[in-house]
């Protein structure tokens, strides 16, 4: 084994502690990158790419040396210089050998050998070492793929274009992404477990840094390949483009002549989950109402299949019929009725997506007089409660306004899936 890395930290390091202090440091380094600007509290918080300039300076890599680590940068790139594998030609080229890159990957043997911290503490600094080293990796990404900003609307469009398949799609930003690798990357089961807890093998030190630094890449070239297809596609394959494919302008035409026919239709699908429950569906409404939580969304509407059936009197004691049957009814009888009176102006050329901006408008208001708006907003408040695990308040309003829109947009999509 070649252990040169290891014996040279060892030596440059030894007057440094693996302690509490040295892991607040690290997390108040790593706080003060993400908080620095508005664009980087921008890029960070949202998921959008090349919008939003991120930089990571060489002002950095001096605090991340003087005031994190307590070391001479010079004295650790002298010593490494002169090992024999650690070069620009060594496995893993100049990001392998670059010393700031190395010393992340030494904290987490440093971090996780320590016998002056606990289990807690050691993931939590072990983390923030990896969002740190990610950060360096990314803004340079970025700047070799967007030298210049990125149009807004164009990557707006093309994370509405992006399938689940896309780990920034899952994720919902940028923090969430990055923390989420972060903790695959210290996990007991990850690949590179034996290379930082042992970190005696020089060439797979490389390898590791080498990896993490290309799956980030492959994540920001897909992106950016999605982005210029958009482009060259004049940028329109976002929500309304979506929703056009659905059905387009022409279903609000007629829809007041054939209110029972989709009345009708959504009660059949409803007690199949399978049809009822439709991923791409379930995406669109995350994109129009952006703090959709798309997993509890379909725990509600799961839940919403099963029990389509169900008389609930605990709920709604004159209700004798099925409780969500009862509140789809109520749903989409106001909406009929808000396209009879406003026809002219949801059908001036831009399909559904003015509709269901507006009804979510309308499901968010704090106050509402229509009585069939607090009826539905009542019942959806009732299923959510009983339907999904999780009890903050905000996740709870915002999945009442997804199933409303869901009800909507499952109806309206009649002609595309039949």
């Amino acid at each position: 084994m070649l252990d040169y890395i290891k014996q040279t930290f060892d030596r440059v390091a030894a007057h440094l502690a693996i302690d509490a202090a040295l892991l607040k440091r690290i997390h108040l380094y790593e706080r003060a990158f993400i908080n620095r600007s508005s664009d980087h509290l921008e890029f960070f918080g949202g998921n959008l790419m090349g919008v939003h300039p991120i930089r990571f300076r060489t002002i950095d890599r001096d605090d991340w040396f003087t005031d994190v680590l307590h070391l001479d940068e010079l004295e650790l790139r002298d010593a490494l210089d002169d090992l024999p594998k650690v070069n620009p030609q060594w496995i893993g080229g100049v990001r392998a050998s670059d010393i700031m890159n190395l010393s992340c990957v030494w904290l987490l043997h440093a971090i996780g050998d320590s016998k002056h911290l606990s289990v807690h503490e050691k993931k939590e600094g072990m983390v923030d070492t990896m969002l740190v080293l990610q950060y360096k990796f990314l803004t340079s990404l970025m700047q070799h793929y967007f030298p210049y900003p990125a149009d807004k609307a164009i990557m707006e469009a093309t994370y509405a274009a992006m399938s689940r398949r896309y780990a920034l799609k899952v994720a919902g930003s940028w923090n969430v992404m990055l923390r989420q690798r972060a903790e695959e990357i210290i996990s007991t089961s990850g690949i590179h477990r034996a290379t930082y807890t042992k970190f005696n093998n020089d060439k797979d030190i490389g390898n590791m840094i080498q990896d993490i630094q290309g799956r980030l890449r492959k994540i920001v070239q897909s992106v950016t390949t999605l982005f210029y297809d958009v482009r060259a596609k004049g940028g329109k394959i976002g929500v309304d483009k979506l929703m056009d494919n659905i059905d387009g302008e022409t279903i609000l035409k007629d829809k007041s002549r054939h209110f029972s026919t989709y009345l009708r239709y959504i009660h059949q699908v409803a007690d199949d989950p399978r049809s009822f429950i439709r991923q791409e569906l379930v995406e669109l409404v995350a994109d129009i109402h952006a703090t959709t939580d798309p997993r509890r969304l379909v725990e509600a509407l799961e839940w919403m299949s099963v029990n389509h059936r169900e008389v609930l009197p605990r709920w709604e004691p004159k209700v004798k019929e099925g409780y969500v049957e009862a509140f789809m009814d109520e749903v989409l009888l106001y909406v009929f009725s808000l396209i009879t009176n406003h026809q002219a102006q949801l059908t001036k050329g831009s399909g559904i997506g003015p509709l269901l901006q507006q009804l979510r408008t309308l499901y968010m208001a704090s106050r509402m007089s229509d009585p069939s708006l607090l009826k539905a907003k009542e019942m959806a408040d009732n299923i959510v409660n009983a339907s999904i695990r999780s009890r903050n308040a905000s996740v709870a309003a915002s999945t009442r306004t997804a199933i409303e829109l869901y009800v909507v947009l499952r109806s309206l999509a009649m002609a595309h899936y039949m």
